[in-house]
């Protein structure tokens, strides 16, 4: 008796389920998987500086790691212009041409 039931899973249920239903857990499933931004120590905000320093005198091409409402992003591109009035750093990326990114956004910086 070593029958396998084959189930549709959750695909059975939300064609009866509400729309509203639906959105919410959409947006409970996306408030699961939502992580802390983490806590960055003077050492690590340091050296972080160094190496954006780095890459734009030597016009070397880096990868962020950004904290953005609870999920990292990963992007690259080479560094424009860093302001430490506005505490931003201007980045050239092929796919959205220019961003600028709040300092306090960047958890990891590593220059490719």
């Amino acid at each position: 008796m070593n029958e396998h039931i084959k189930d549709r899973g959750t695909k059975k249920w939300t064609s009866i389920m509400l729309p509203e239903h639906v959105k919410g857990l959409k947006e409970l499933h996306e408030a699961l998987n939502k992580v802390p931004k983490p806590i960055l120590d003077e050492q690590t905000i340091s050296e972080n500086e160094v190496k954006l320093q780095m890459a734009l005198h030597k016009d070397l091409t880096v990868k962020l790691k950004l904290y953005d409402d609870g999920h990292f992003i990963d992007i690259k591109g080479k560094i424009l212009l860093m302001d430490s009035i506005s505490k931003s750093v201007r980045l050239d990326n092929d796919v959205l041409e220019q961003v600028k990114i709040n300092f306090n956004d960047i958890v990891d910086v590593t220059v490719l």
